[in-house]
């Protein structure tokens, strides 16, 4: 048994006709009757009574075609919840702390004006952790900080930032007009964990000279380190665009050090075999538009 004896079966008793039902089907006649002896065979049971060339559904085939049209409707329902499903499916978005606390919120309300029929959900890790859960799938895409070495995600660049170290107006480097990177890593260093991708890219930068200052304070959080900065505890390396949302002007400043620029990529990443994924292609086109 099958679903298309089902189906060819329902139209005949509907239509009383084979020829009409075949044509109602796009089948051949001779394609129509085959399948409906088919089924009685298989059932062992005449549905039909065929007298004088015309067929009249009987009681046993009354009594199919009712189980019948029960088992077609659950395939439509199915077919319908299906469909529902796809277009109701969470898009897992993951991002960078730094990322997630400056443009995750414009990304977002973006997507919902554009696509309020589909929910985002989003989590906000280290690029460590959301690299593996975008291998193993618990993600479908991320906004992050450099770029991805993993051979089965692919990254996507949309925009560089820079770095810029900071001290309090307390300080004796904020006098100075310019300062030199060694004078800077003599202060006591605040700053970010490590894996994220400011202090890979400072270390990065510290290891190519052969340098190793050790940190006294780390934090996940970087409005924790303007803040630890005001107050004079130390200087701090950090994205420019968190230092001007958060600081004021009387307590910071930014350090103006020479031969010295680092910047960081801002890039989205996803399994490669996610690339024609219509909910990565959306949110990839929301993205785009907010980091121009």
């Amino acid at each position: 048994m099958n679903l298309r004896h089902l189906m060819i079966f329902k139209q005949v008793a509907k239509d009383g006709s084979v020829t009409v039902a075949a044509n109602n089907l796009l089948l051949s006649q001779p394609a129509v009757s085959r399948a409906i002896k088919e089924f009685e065979k298989e059932l062992g049971l005449e549905l039909f009574d065929r007298i004088s060339g015309k067929i009249y559904i009987n009681q046993s085939g009354k009594i199919i075609l009712t189980k019948a049209e029960k088992v077609l409707m659950l395939i439509d329902d199915i077919g319908d919840l299906s469909h529902k499903l796809a277009q109701q499916k969470n898009l897992r978005m993951g991002a960078a702390i730094t990322i997630a606390s400056t443009l995750m919120s414009q990304i977002i309300k973006m997507h919902e004006r554009n696509y309020p029929e589909k929910k985002v959900t989003v989590l906000v890790d280290n690029p460590t952790d959301i690299e593996r859960k975008i291998l193993n799938n618990e993600l479908d895409l991320a906004l992050v900080e450099g770029v991805s070495s993993e051979k089965e995600i692919s990254t996507m660049t949309l925009s560089e930032y820079d770095l810029c170290f900071i001290c309090s107006v307390n300080n004796p480097l904020a006098k100075q007009a310019s300062v030199t990177i060694d004078d800077v890593l003599k202060e006591r260093l605040l700053l970010r964990e490590k894996g994220s991708a400011v202090r890979d890219t400072f270390d990065n930068y510290l290891a190519m000279r052969n340098i190793s200052p050790e940190a006294v304070w780390t934090s996940v959080n970087s409005p924790s380190l303007v803040q630890a900065v005001s107050e004079n505890l130390g200087v701090s390396i950090l994205a420019a665009d968190i230092v001007r949302n958060v600081r004021t002007k009387e307590d910071i400043k930014e350090l103006n050090i020479e031969n010295f620029k680092l910047t960081n990529s801002i890039g989205i990443i996803y399994r490669t075999d996610k690339q024609n994924h219509t909910g990565v292609k959306e949110m990839i086109e929301v993205v785009q538009k907010i980091i121009r």
